[in-house]
C-alpha cells in the first residue's frame, strides 16, 4: 500500500513539473507572437518618427535640503529625470526621444553623463534634446507652486514645430511600453486636441475642489 502511495505522489509530482513546463513554452510563444504583432501592427509608432516625450526641469537655485534624501529639489528632479528615462529604455524595444525644457545649461550634461555609463544597446536608442523653457514676458504666475511649473501651459508655443507630445511630470516611471501612450494619438480625430490621465494621491478630488463648467 505504501509503494502504491509512493508511485502516486512521485506521478504527480511528475505531472505537476510536466504542466508547469508546458504552460511556460506556451507564455514564450504568446509572449513572442505579441511582441510580432506589436512590430507589425505598430511598427509606425517609431520614436524616431513618432510624438516626443516632454520633461521641464527648472533650478530655482534654493539650497534647502529636503526629505530623506537631503537633496534639493533642482536635484531630486534630476535624479527623478534619470529613474524615469530608465524605466522607458527597460519596457520599450524601440527608439525612444525625450526632450527637456529647462532653464540650467547643466542639465543636458548631467543626464548624458549619466546615460553614457548604460549599456550600448540600451543607449544608442535614446535620443535626447534640450530646449530653453518658454514662459511670456509678463506671466506673473511662473513661481506658483513650483518654479516653471506652469510652463506645461505654453508647450503650444515652445515646441511650435511640433505638432504632438506626450508630457510627463518627472516623479513619474513607466510601468509598461511608452508605446502604449503614443498609440493614443491614433485614437484621436480632428477636433480633439488632448487627452489626460487620472491621477492619484495629492491631487485626489478629495483634496481638490472639482468645479463643474455648466452645460
Amino acid at each position: 500500500m505504501r509503494h502504491k502511495i509512493v508511485s502516486v505522489i512521485i506521478a504527480a509530482t511528475m505531472l505537476v513539473v510536466i504542466l508547469r513546463k508546458l504552460a511556460n513554452i506556451a507564455l514564450r510563444v504568446q509572449g513572442s507572437a505579441t511582441d510580432e504583432a506589436w512590430t507589425s501592427n505598430h511598427g509606425h509608432l517609431d520614436a524616431r518618427r513618432g510624438p516626443p516625450f516632454v520633461l521641464i526641469i527648472c533650478n530655482d537655485g534654493k539650497n534647502d535640503r529636503v526629505g530623506v534624501t537631503s537633496m534639493t529639489k533642482f536635484e531630486a528632479q534630476l535624479r527623478q529625470t534619470k529613474v524615469l528615462i530608465k524605466s522607458a529604455l527597460t519596457l520599450s524595444h524601440y527608439p525612444i526621444r525625450f526632450i527637456i525644457l529647462g532653464d540650467d545649461d547643466t542639465i543636458l550634461p548631467t543626464i548624458e553623463a549619466h546615460v553614457s555609463k548604460w549599456p550600448d544597446r540600451i543607449r544608442d536608442r535614446l535620443t535626447l534634446n534640450y530646449r530653453p523653457v518658454f514662459i511670456p514676458d509678463d506671466w506673473n504666475l511662473v513661481n506658483l507652486y513650483e518654479k516653471c511649473s506652469t510652463a506645461r501651459l505654453f508647450l503650444p508655443w515652445a515646441l511650435p514645430d511640433l505638432d504632438s507630445i506626450v508630457y510627463i511630470d518627472t516623479d513619474h516611471v513607466f510601468m509598461r511600453p511608452p508605446e502604449h501612450l503614443t498609440q493614443h494619438f491614433e485614437n484621436f480625430d480632428d477636433r480633439q486636441v488632448f487627452g489626460m490621465a487620472p491621477s492619484h494621491g495629492y491631487y485626489h478630488s478629495s483634496n481638490v475642489e472639482v468645479i463643474h463648467a455648466s452645460q
